[in-house]
């Protein structure tokens, strides 16, 4: 009936709030009253439950991913987010958590291929974002650690279509094409 299903949402969402509270607070890494592993691992948990009886359930893949990221656990968030798109395509929030897992994996090719993918669905706020560390910035540091400047180039210039008064971005950008010249 929908009246269970609608209460196994509520203790899903209730199991997982202090989880989502931290996230909402930037995540463990940057949580002023860190929220232990132990909380997502039962997050993780509860979701994956929800997706046995749901396995298309937008929200419980998304999330999951999400988590999955946010513990480091790059390559088993990758096929959940993945479905999380298949299923809602216009979703940019799964597109970019999928580019952070691939920025995490060092897939810089897939990185940058995803947040283009994503790109069309983000809010003039997630454009900007998308610019930084964690979206095409990142690609394109990635890309530089990896002596490949000229994708470098590529991706800062991404980058600066969405950030273009960023002077940070312009510099990185004019300090790859040097590295090309030499």
């Amino acid at each position: 009936s929908s009246n269970s299903g609608t209460s196994q949402f509520f203790r899903i969402a209730q199991m997982t709030s202090s989880a989502l509270l931290s996230l909402a607070h930037g995540g463990k890494d940057r949580h002023p009253f860190p929220v232990p592993l132990k909380t997502y691992d039962e997050s993780i948990a509860v979701l994956r439950r929800a997706l046995e009886m749901d396995a298309r359930n937008p929200g419980a893949l998304f999330l999951l991913g999400r988590f999955l990221v946010v513990k480091h656990d790059y390559a088993e968030a990758e096929p959940v987010l993945k479905r999380a798109i298949e299923v809602n395509p216009r979703s940019f929030p799964a597109y970019n958590i999928l580019g952070r897992a691939y920025l995490g994996l060092e897939r810089y090719d897939d990185a940058f291929k995803t947040y283009e993918s994503g790109v069309e669905f983000a809010s003039p706020a997630d454009r900007k974002e998308l610019a930084g560390a964690f979206g095409f910035t990142g690609v394109a540091d990635g890309y530089m650690n990896a002596g490949r400047p000229r994708d470098a180039v590529r991706a800062y210039d991404r980058a600066l279509q969405l950030d273009p008064g960023n002077a940070d971005l312009q510099a990185k950008a004019a300090a790859a094409r040097a590295k090309i010249g030499q």
